[in-house]
């Protein structure tokens, strides 16, 4: 669900294209709002993945690469932004939010396969 938050919020963000006053902010507001909550799904749903799929014996390595492809992603989000928000406007909006729904929708499922999978994930541990 975090892709349709993050892809709704970039739709609210475009909106504001060309208006003033009140409803500009107010629309900042919600779309701020919006953001938010689906950047705590995308982090809720990165932690569940990289932990609740990743072998017993082999955490740290799951780990190291989660965090190398998130660090890249840091590494590239500016120049990308800067590219789609400042070149292209409102039409950079809605590409950045097709490119996060185009990236987030399949994952429930593609997690749900996982899980499914035989010998690709441990059973969970259980707490007595």
């Amino acid at each position: 669900m975090s892709a349709v938050a993050l892809s709704a919020s970039c739709v609210l963000f475009a909106a504001t294209r060309g208006g003033s006053g009140v409803s500009v902010v107010v629309l900042l507001l919600v779309a701020c709002v919006v953001q938010v909550v689906g950047e705590l799904l995308f982090t809720a749903g990165g932690w569940g993945i990289s932990t609740g799929l990743t072998p017993r014996e082999a955490h740290a390595e799951y780990q190291s690469v989660f965090t190398a492809a998130s660090a890249a992603a840091v590494m590239v989000a500016p120049a990308l932004l800067a590219l789609l928000l400042v070149d292209w406007g409102v039409a950079g909006w809605f590409a950045l939010g097709f490119v996060f729904l185009a990236a987030g929708l399949p994952t429930p499922a593609v997690g749900r396969w996982a899980l499914r999978t035989p010998g690709r994930t441990e059973p969970p541990v259980t707490v007595s």
